[in-house]
């Protein structure tokens, strides 16, 4: 996987290069070509020079004044005729240059060289004034390299700036990085962002965010496994306590109502440990793919349905009302909201003496779709509707001995899909009215008319 200190690295220096190529080829052209000027006006002033400033000349080549070793190393040759068109002097005796009779800057080939010659004729003399290309090349080479030579130098400079820039801005990186690494596995405080870059921080604060969220989700599984190994240890102890009764009694009589509270005692431990299956389940918080339309009316025909059975084995009139101006659809989970109705009719039903009356409900509760289930049971004391909530938590005089889970379950889920539970007395006289009431929503986006009314009358009065 490519790091970021190597993909910084290679575009950097790597565009540093190729600019300082291009440059280099450009200032390579513009060099030679102002050279190129440079040497073709010095031939033209040289010429102009001679032409202005010195008398008539009468020397002859090879005379003195004109030894090779006073030849200039820009291989200049410099050659004046008079105008009879002899050779009355030259720079150089060695090379004699033909005379050319067109005046201005030409090219011409002389012994296997090719030279730039330039003619001027005033005054009756005649100045040609030649250098060879060779030497225009060198000399424009040697002033071309002395141009680059600055690169030579400044490239390796800036590629060393340029990592050491780059190693010093992921420094922070590193020593987050290294904070993290050397932590051990409880060890979930944020991680300090005052020394971060400004560009760091949303990462890190999006790390102790999660730091945060997994912090509260120890602790709940540290206080969750302390809180069920001491609700299992009770019922586990009074299984043994009863199963130990069993084997020491002595007629059948004994031996099947000892049975029989064992058997009672190992369903109220399997209840235990369904609902605390299902608190864990429902604590992980709700995914998107959970997310889909849930019809509330016919969700609660399902779960009123299922309650039928237990309601008639203890004389209780269970009813649902869908009725009238009943909501149709939210968003939620379809598996936790059937699970929070029926812990809801569960403890209506569980707690109403026979002969008593559960009502479910399907409702707008102003604009929000809302559930209601009304129970004629011993209702729950005011002072304590906060505390039933929690966990484990059981009423005091509670004739029918819970698990002390349903309705901290039933705030968990509705939490969990932004809806509140509300505790109320019965209007009727005694009893509880349990109201889940979900966001308010646009009732003519979810009001789809739940069609199947047989069922409804099935679980009606």
């Amino acid at each position: 996987m490519k790091t970021i200190r190597g993909y910084l690295l290679a575009w950097l220096i790597g565009g540093m290069l190729l600019c300082t190529f291009i440059a280099g080829v450009l200032l390579y052209n513009v060099v030679r070509a102002e050279n190129r000027q440079l040497f073709n006006n010095q031939l033209k002033h040289i010429a102009g020079s001679l032409l202005i400033h010195l008398p008539p000349l009468t020397t002859e080549p090879g005379k003195p004044g004109t030894d090779e070793s006073d030849a200039p190393d820009d291989g200049i040759v410099v050659q004046v005729w008079d105008t009879g068109g002899k050779l009355i002097y030259t720079s150089r005796p060695a090379l004699i240059f033909p005379r050319y009779p067109d005046d201005g800057l030409k090219t011409v080939p002389f012994r296997g060289e090719r030279w730039r010659v330039y003619g001027e004729a005033r005054s009756g003399q005649f100045v040609q004034v030649a250098q060879p290309i060779g030497v225009r090349k060198a000399l424009g080479l040697r002033l071309i390299w002395l141009a680059l030579a600055p690169f030579f130098v400044l490239v390796p400079m800036l590629a060393a700036i340029i990592w050491f820039t780059v190693h010093r801005g992921l420094s922070p990186l590193r020593r987050t990085a290294a904070s993290i690494e050397q932590r051990g596995p409880n060890a979930l405080e944020p991680v300090e962002t005052l020394a971060l870059p400004r560009e760091l921080r949303p990462m890190v604060d999006a790390l102790n965010s999660l730091m945060k969220r997994l912090e509260r989700e120890l602790i709940w599984r540290q206080e969750f496994t302390a809180e069920v190994a001491h609700e299992l240890r009770s019922p586990l102890t009074t299984l043994k306590l009863q199963l130990q009764l069993a084997e020491r009694v002595q007629t059948d009589e004994q031996r099947v109502k000892a049975f029989a509270k064992l058997h009672a005692r190992l369903d109220r431990a399997t209840h235990l440990v369904l609902q605390l299956l299902t608190l864990a389940r429902h604590e992980r918080g709700l995914q998107d793919e959970d997310m889909r339309p849930v019809d509330l009316a016919k969700l609660a025909h399902q779960v009123v349905a299922d309650f039928v059975p237990l309601a008639e084995s203890k004389d209780i009139a269970l009813t649902l009302d869908t009725t009238g101006d009943v909501p149709s659809r939210v968003q939620g989970d379809e598996d936790g909201l059937r699970t929070l109705l029926s812990n809801v009719v569960d403890n209506a039903v569980r707690y109403t003496a026979p002969g008593g009356r559960v009502e479910v409900t399907a409702l707008w509760q102003d604009d929000a779709p809302a559930w209601r289930v009304v129970d004629s049971g011993p209702g729950i004391p005011w002072q304590e509707r906060l505390r039933v909530f929690d966990r484990f938590y059981r009423l005091v005089d509670a004739a029918t001995v819970g698990s002390g889970l349903g309705l901290a379950i039933v705030k968990n889920i509705a939490e969990r899909h932004h809806a509140t539970v509300a505790l109320s007395d019965n209007p009727a006289g005694h009893g509880l009215v349990v109201t889940v009431a979900f966001p308010p929503v646009d009732r003519k986006a979810v009001e789809l008319p739940f069609a199947d009314t047989a069922a409804r009358r099935y679980v009606q009065d």
